[in-house]
């Protein structure tokens, strides 16, 4: 996440009481679990401190507590939703022996995620919208790009390394990957069920790469 703190649309948020009892790394969690799921149904605008905190089982003087308000909240659930998905992506492609592996290993772990798992994609989904309607958001998107490079980047490296990207530049080659990984990932987004398909269309898209 970006050094610049929140902002809150000029409005001066109370701070609240802590909540009594309970711990609060889980108190935490609990808040943004709920915010992630309300987020992802309904927006930034749509999403309400009040239907959170309901969600949370918790009173709304618990998020204001933890996280001051909701541009604060938003900024937190983004980064531990792509914190926890990316590592995840990047834990499936580890120690593999090919990009294809990689690639397939990555696929694979998307289709298995139950529903509770892809709400983390719907909300990261709507990230760079959310960043296009809310300028306070948008050092979001340089953090987003960073944390892709290190993937794809790592990605590219293993497949020029292994014959199956010859041709490109490291660059080029981490643009390819985007691209194909990135558009099969909003895709699913929009159209749940081109997630299975749509993978294996990047799978044999690389397959053909490494052929050539």
């Amino acid at each position: 996440m970006a050094d610049s703190g929140p902002l809150h649309y000029g409005e001066r948020v109370a701070q609240r009481g802590r909540p009594k009892g309970g711990d609060s790394a889980e108190t935490r969690l609990r808040i943004i679990d709920a915010a992630r799921t309300e987020f992802a149904r309904c927006g930034f605008e749509g999403a309400s401190v009040a239907m959170i905190a309901a969600h949370a089982e918790l009173a709304p003087s618990a998020v204001y507590h933890y996280f001051g308000g909701k541009v604060a909240l938003y900024e937190d659930v983004y980064a531990a939703t792509a914190d926890a998905i990316w590592s995840e992506f990047d834990s499936a492609a580890l120690d593999r022996a090919s990009l294809l592996d990689a690639v397939v290993s990555i696929m694979r772990f998307a289709a298995s995620m139950d529903s509770d798992r892809r709400i983390y994609n719907d909300f990261l989904a709507l990230v760079p919208m959310e960043a296009t309607l809310h300028p306070e958001f948008r050092h979001m998107l340089d953090w987003r790009t960073k944390r892709q490079d290190a993937t794809f980047g790592a990605l590219a490296e293993l497949g020029i390394r292994c014959g199956e990207l010859n041709g490109f530049t490291l660059d080029e080659a981490t643009e390819v990957l985007r691209s194909l990984m990135m558009g099969w990932f909003l895709e699913a987004y929009f159209r749940p069920s081109s997630l299975e398909p749509g993978g294996q269309a990047v799978v044999n898209v690389i397959r053909v790469l490494g052929q050539r």
